[in-house]
């Protein structure tokens, strides 16, 4: 050990300690750099690594926002298609004026997406 040598032999100079403790440091300080080289590198795989498994995760999220919304807009249709048949079931007077509601035209036919209800975009 080199720092021993300075304990057991004879007084060495101000400068000479110095010079031993400053290379030290600098010796310290690279090992340090190289430290957090390794570990910035391996950070920045990992975040790679992250983004390649959010990617599919995010066009799945983005693929049942789309077919929630169709199916919000399918649901509001339905409800209003209710709305109707409920009214004119109770008002038969408006059914006999031709004020009543039509007979609810079939899914194909009211949603431009209809595909998308029958067969899912996502892989199961």
């Amino acid at each position: 050990m080199e720092s021993k040598r300075f304990l057991d032999s004879e007084p060495v100079s101000l400068s000479q300690a110095m010079g031993y403790f400053e290379g030290s440091l600098q010796t310290a300080i690279r090992e340090v750099h190289v430290d957090i080289s390794a570990l910035k590198r391996d950070v920045d795989v990992r975040i790679e690594d992250m983004f390649k498994l959010l990617n599919p995760l995010s066009q799945t999220l983005t693929e049942l926002q789309q077919e929630n919304q169709e199916l919000r807009a399918q649901v509001h249709y339905l409800t209003q298609q209710v709305e109707r048949l409920t009214a004119a079931s109770t008002d038969p007077r408006a059914a006999e004026r031709g004020k009543g509601p039509h007979l609810p035209p079939t899914t194909a036919e009211t949603t431009p997406h209809s595909a998308s209800y029958t067969t899912s975009t996502r892989n199961h």
